[in-house]
């Protein structure tokens, strides 16, 4: 299903950071097959390589026992655009790729199928089966002077308030979890005035973003990450087309649900046709 909905572009665009994932049937010899997928990449516009290994820590617990932490170094290939705006991970059983200079999204996907199309003719995951198929958009709401986060948000989205918060210092952090047609959608909405931009739970090194925002102002992240999961044959168009269909879904949510009509005038909404 392609949602319905008014399109429009944003010339004050919000968005801080695009995502886009799929997971597919693990290949062991991946490792094997990177310096050939990076020669290929770095002629596609990722000559940087930012890969490295990077420790992740995990809670084990038995029963009657306290919980002992356990540190995992994890091997992980990535691969940058000259200006720090683009990053293309390859894994065994993934590719991600993120952008900070996102425009219309025809073009996001046309680097996603290109980068698919490489890691393909190189590992022929086309052997395997998909089993995620994932799209994330973190949008940044900085508000104007004499302006706040709710002057963005419909009212729904704009948090308790109480005579117990007696400080200025109370931050949001809601999410809503659901189904939608084309698989499941998570809406996560967190506040910082640590000038963050990208949600904690993201693993990125620092990218190039169009906002700079100092210490001690309030953000308000509003995270879209809508995902389909299962076991398909691996298919190049019907994994282009699902993420179009998650795109589309974003886009409905985002436009009818969860910014304000003042959002819209603030960041120069032009409706276009796609």
């Amino acid at each position: 299903m392609i949602y319905d909905y008014t399109h429009y572009k944003l010339h004050k665009d919000p968005l801080a950071v695009v995502l886009a994932q799929v997971r597919f049937s693990r290949v062991r010899k991946m490792g094997e097959f990177i310096p050939t997928i990076q020669n290929r990449l770095r002629r596609a516009g990722y000559p940087e390589d930012a890969s490295g290994v990077f420790k992740q820590i995990s809670l084990r617990v038995e029963p009657g026992q306290p919980g002992q932490p356990q540190i995992t170094e994890q091997k992980r290939d990535e691969f940058r655009s000259k200006d720090n705006r683009w990053s293309l991970t390859v894994a065994e059983d993934m590719i991600a790729v993120v952008t900070t200079a996102y425009d219309r999204f025809a073009d996001f996907l046309a680097h996603l199928e290109e980068a698919l199309q490489i890691v393909d003719e190189i590992a022929e995951i086309h052997h395997g089966q998909v089993h995620r198929v994932g799209l994330r958009y973190v949008d940044v709401i900085d508000p104007e002077p004499g302006e706040t986060f709710r002057d963005y948000l419909q009212g729904s989205l704009h948090g308790p308030r109480s005579s117990v918060f007696t400080g200025p210092d109370q931050l949001m952090h809601l999410e809503s979890i659901g189904r939608t047609d084309a698989g499941h959608f998570i809406l996560r909405i967190t506040q910082n005035d640590q000038g963050v931009l990208v949600p904690p739970d993201i693993y990125l090194r620092p990218m190039v973003h169009k906002q700079q925002v100092a210490r001690g102002k309030l953000l308000t992240l509003v995270d879209s990450d809508h995902f389909a999961e299962g076991t398909w044959d691996y298919d190049l168009p019907s994994i282009l087309e699902t993420l179009d269909t998650l795109h589309a879904g974003i886009n409905k949510a985002w436009l009818e649900d969860i910014i304000s009509p003042h959002a819209l005038e603030a960041w120069g909404a032009e409706r276009v046709t796609v």
